[in-house]
């Protein structure tokens, strides 16, 4: 039997599509090439000094090409190393920091457990230690007390002491109110900036 096939198109790529589009652009590129050189070699040719001239120039620019790109080279390579040595510096002093955090958080860790097992080991002795402390602080607290008093006066006179300045308050309060009765007229007297409190020993 005959077989039939299906006619396929032909598949066009890219890069055929590319050639065809440059193949102008390249035709124009040598033909302005071709006759750029032509109008320079006949110009050499009859001005062959202008040649001479012309390659000791580029001579000198080829030199100082190479020279340019030598010293480009070098500062490349030095600033590639310098910078390669100050990564390895970073690298190394931020692991032996991490190092050292490390030992520095075990060591803590350790010597928190061993504080906590210490204290659960000698939680009685801690409890009883802190009443004394506590107990020896309101002891010196009530001796203060007992052995001091305030020394009151009245614009810089002494009058006496006391061991409560409400005391003296509320004498001055009685004091203002009586005088008023008697001279008929408003006295006061300021607690604040007339009387002085200090505290001295009594004993």
């Amino acid at each position: 039997m005959a077989k039939f096939r299906k006619k396929t198109s032909p598949v066009i790529k890219k890069d055929d599509i590319g050639s065809k589009l440059k193949l102008p652009f390249k035709f124009v590129g040598e033909f302005i090439s071709g006759c750029v050189f032509s109008v320079r070699n006949k110009y050499y040719k009859k001005n062959p000094r202008a040649l001479v001239k012309a390659r000791k120039r580029h001579e000198k620019y080829r030199k100082k090409l190479r020279a340019w790109h030598s010293k480009f080279s070098k500062a490349d390579k030095k600033i590639t190393r310098v910078t390669v040595n100050a990564v390895n510096a970073i690298d190394s002093k931020t692991d032996a920091f991490v190092e050292r955090a490390d030992i520095g958080l075990v060591v803590l860790a350790h010597r928190f457990y061993r504080a906590k097992a210490w204290v659960e080991l000698n939680k009685k002795l801690l409890l009883c230690q802190f009443a004394g402390l506590v107990g020896i602080v309101l002891c010196c607290m009530g001796i203060f007390n007992i052995c001091t008093a305030y020394e009151y006066s009245y614009n810089g006179r002494s009058l006496g002491l006391v061991n409560n300045q409400e005391d003296v308050l509320r004498i001055l309060d009685l004091v203002s109110e009586n005088l008023t009765e008697e001279h008929n007229a408003e006295i006061t007297i300021d607690k604040d900036e007339d009387i002085d409190f200090k505290r001295v020993f009594s004993v």
